[in-house]
């Protein structure tokens, strides 16, 4: 076999090599001392394979870091209502217990926002004095409660530039609205992260 045909067959092994499996192109290559150790190691880590196997990693990666922030978000997920306590340190109304009679749990998106819907019935109905308190709140103006006729609610966003209110963690984003008229023990509940 003349050195031209000889040479040809090399170059064209070490392309398919090259092409198929880097690691035997830059072993064949430096055996067959036809690229210099500097080009063998950059071909072989721009070869398609290789190319193919960083996109594979990063695409792997990408997709665990989305799964575990799901999975915090998920484990995260708290039902505000059973917390007393932190619906009152937000809304700054004292609800009494509530009931679960409905729940619509929300699709938690790519970034982890979700939205629960929660139909609750409260142990017993809001006293008077409560009444008399929330009236004194949206005379107050209170931006996050109002009042149309017996029906009351709460909205309030925060988080991403929004005023936290005092006890939440600011790193999220998250809303709370409460819906319910005078006189009637039924709460409407939205909840979640936006």
């Amino acid at each position: 076999m003349s050195p031209n045909v000889a040479a040809i067959v090399k170059w064209s092994i070490l392309f398919l090599c090259w092409l198929l499996f880097s690691p035997l192109f830059y072993w064949l290559a430096g055996k067959w001392g036809m690229v210099s150790r500097t080009r063998r190691i950059w071909l072989s880590i721009f070869s398609p394979n290789m190319i193919i196997l960083f996109c594979l990693l990063l695409l792997l990666i990408v997709l665990f870091v989305v799964y575990m922030a799901m999975l915090y978000n998920s484990l995260d997920r708290v039902y505000i209502y059973e917390d007393s306590e932190r619906l009152k340190r937000i809304t700054g109304v004292a609800f009494p217990e509530f009931k679960l009679m409905e729940y619509e749990k929300g699709e938690t998106n790519f970034l982890g926002d979700y939205e629960d819907k929660f139909i609750l019935e409260m142990e017993e109905e809001l006293s008077e004095a409560t009444y008399h308190h929330l009236d004194s709140i949206i005379e107050c103006g209170d931006a996050h409660w109002g009042k149309d006729g017996k029906r009351y609610w709460y909205r309030n966003i925060w988080g991403n530039g929004e005023p936290t209110p005092e006890g939440e963690d600011s790193k999220y984003d998250r809303f709370l609205e409460i819906d319910f008229e005078k006189g009637n023990r039924i709460v409407n509940l939205r909840w979640g992260i936006w």
